[in-house]
């Protein structure tokens, strides 16, 4: 038989060490793959990347998408859509504390900051405030109105630079209350008064009405109306109220006023109600000084309150505290600064769990008693979610600072930051916010307003 060749010492050597050389490699492939699946999965359960600076911003889940087309006028929107409780809630919440916890303390303040802007067209100051101090909203006037055409083109070059600046869109509102309060070009045919469309009574119309104007801020890029107005108007020596009140009665008010909030929120804009705990039965002008409201807890609850206590249940997501000192409320501190009617009526006993908004602090109420800088601080500890100081480049850049300064010191928690910035992020995710462009001609979107509203005036005179 013939003999079998042997390997020698050496390649038997060499044959062994490849071999376990091929075994270490192939362990070490496969430690890799595993700790790429884990790393994977880690960012998968902590996904709160910011996005890029795009108008695309992906956000925790849990909006509502808000059609064009007008509702069917039997159709009630659902009041629950946007305070679903449980778990599911509970998750999403945390969802959006984390996202806020992800920013730097100059974007929280700056999402918690709305203020106006001076001109009619995108400027320096206007620049500094979005691009520097990141601000969350801009409001404007009717000094930044001259005609349709210049409308569009101011809000698309805000709606670009913020784009090119934050993650997030910008909430851009305004006051359109109609009659004698409104800040839209004026080649538009005006809504009326608030208080004819209470006269008339009917809350069909007043839906409607709601969400024709929603459309109308829509093409030109507004996203956030400061209306409607809740008070009642019981006061005729009211200086301030007057005709924006729906009328003199709380039944009035609740019926046609909060079915022109819901008719803003089918037409896709944030209805902010206002100006609670109620500004109907004052004296004063809260522009030029500080309202004194001297009704009794009884008395505020079947009248001045009632309105927002119903808007509340029906689904309001912001809600505007009036600078008005309610002594059977709060003894000391006037509403915007009072952390017993923000937190614990507004918040605790009310249950509303949306974004609470000042009233301007630059108004005479305010200012005659704070600097803008302390006024912004003691509204933010006492629950205002978002500070707005509609006028004086200065004054807005004093909050600014002011705020930041308080975190500092400790007075005001990166914690207490993260609450109403989780909220400001939700609300604008809840509409589908994004610095999209509007894309529309001025004479085309004009031509479009008025058909809508020469069709609602046929039905309601």
């Amino acid at each position: 038989m013939k003999e079998q060749p042997t390997s020698s010492p050496g390649a038997r050597r060499f044959g062994a060490k490849a071999f376990f050389g091929l075994i270490l490699i192939l362990l070490m492939i496969s430690l890799a793959v595993a700790a790429c699946d884990s790393s994977e999965e880690t960012d998968k359960s902590n996904d709160v990347h910011l996005p890029d600076n795009s108008s695309d911003v992906h956000l925790p889940p849990g909006g509502d998408e808000h059609a064009d087309q007008e509702p069917d006028a039997d159709e009630e929107p659902d009041a629950d859509d946007h305070h679903d409780s449980g778990e599911d809630s509970i998750s999403e919440w945390e969802q959006w504390q984390e996202q806020a916890r992800m920013l730097d303390v100059s974007e929280k303040i700056g999402q918690m900051v709305m203020v106006g802007i001076e001109g009619k067209k995108y400027n320096e100051q206007a620049r500094t405030l979005i691009e520097q101090h990141r601000i969350g909203g801009i409001i404007t006037f009717g000094r930044n109105v001259s005609d349709a055409a210049q409308t569009l083109q101011l809000l698309h070059d805000l709606k670009e630079a913020n784009a090119r600046s934050n993650p997030f869109p910008l909430l851009l509102g305004i006051d359109e209350e109609g009659g004698s309060v409104t800040r839209m070009p004026p080649e538009l045919i005006k809504a009326p008064a608030a208080r004819a469309v209470g006269q008339k009574g009917d809350a069909k119309l007043a839906h409607e009405l709601g969400h024709i104007t929603a459309l109308t801020l829509r093409q030109f890029g507004w996203n956030i109306n400061f209306a409607p107005v809740l008070d009642v108007d019981s006061n005729p020596q009211n200086p301030v109220i007057g005709e924006r009140s729906y009328g003199d009665h709380a039944d009035t008010v609740i019926e046609i006023g909060t079915s022109v909030m819901k008719g803003l929120k089918t037409g896709g804009v944030i209805p902010v109600v206002k100006h609670f705990p109620g500004h109907g039965d004052t004296y004063v002008d809260s522009h030029l000084e500080l309202p004194v409201i001297s009704h009794g807890q009884e008395r505020l609850e079947q009248v001045e309150l009632l309105p927002f206590t119903k808007a509340i249940q029906e689904g309001a997501d912001a809600v505007m505290v009036g600078h008005l000192l309610v002594p059977a409320l709060d003894e000391n501190e006037p509403a915007t600064f009072s952390p017993t009617i923000i937190q614990g009526l507004l918040r605790e006993q009310l249950e509303f769990d949306g974004v609470v908004i000042t009233d301007d602090l630059t108004m005479g109420a305010v200012t005659h008693h704070y600097s803008v800088g302390e006024a912004a601080v003691k509204a933010v500890l006492a629950g205002a979610d978002i500070v707005m100081i509609a006028h004086h480049f200065e004054q807005q850049t004093e909050a600014i600072r002011a705020l930041k300064a308080a975190v500092e010191r400790g007075d005001i928690t990166e914690e207490r930051l993260n609450e109403s910035v989780a909220r400001i992020l939700r609300l604008k995710h809840q509409y589908g916010l994004t610095d999209e462009l509007a894309v529309s001609e001025a004479q085309a979107v004009v031509e479009n307003v008025n058909e809508r509203m020469k069709d609602w005036y046929d039905r309601f005179e």
